[in-house]
């Protein structure tokens, strides 16, 4: 078949109210890029952008940055295998400082994520599957700055 293209945008708004009376809200937009390059092959990028209110001791993450892209391939007709890789920039900003634009006490704390997966289709409604991703933090508070392993085991079932 031809390749097919779709684009996706969609605006998120979060509150969350804590039992010790601080609140957070997340307010964000992405845009998704999807792409069939084949009946077996398919690419999307996505661009989020978000100002989103959580609190880290005197600082209030003013917004955050991503960029991701995956790609899947269905290898034969059951086994799925999924790669991505993403970028995520996360500026705080002091919470005196908001109102006064300053940005000399900014901080950032940047993640840098690969996954792998594969899937296996039991029916058209149930699949097994197995991920692994690797996020690399860097960040400019002290004691962030660390990298994380992730493996799972997953069922699905579609309704």
């Amino acid at each position: 078949s031809s390749p097919i293209t779709d684009l996706e945008s969609s605006l998120l708004y979060g509150y969350i109210k804590y039992r010790d009376g601080n609140n957070d809200k997340d307010i964000a937009a992405d845009v998704k890029l999807n792409h069939k390059l084949s009946d077996f092959t398919e690419m999307s990028l996505k661009y989020k952008y978000g100002i989103e209110g959580t609190v880290n001791s005197d600082y209030l993450r003013y917004y955050v940055n991503s960029f991701s892209f995956n790609l899947k391939h269905k290898f034969v007709s059951r086994l799925t295998a999924d790669f991505s890789a993403s970028y995520e920039r996360d500026l705080y900003r002091k919470r005196d400082l908001l109102i006064a634009s300053s940005s000399i006490d900014d901080k950032t704390r940047d993640r840098y994520t690969l996954g792998l997966g594969l899937s296996y289709s039991l029916t058209k409604w149930a699949s097994l599957g197995a991920a692994y991703s690797r996020s690399d933090i860097n960040s400019e508070f002290a004691d962030e700055t660390y990298s994380d392993n992730k493996y799972s085991c997953n069922f699905k079932m579609t309704f």
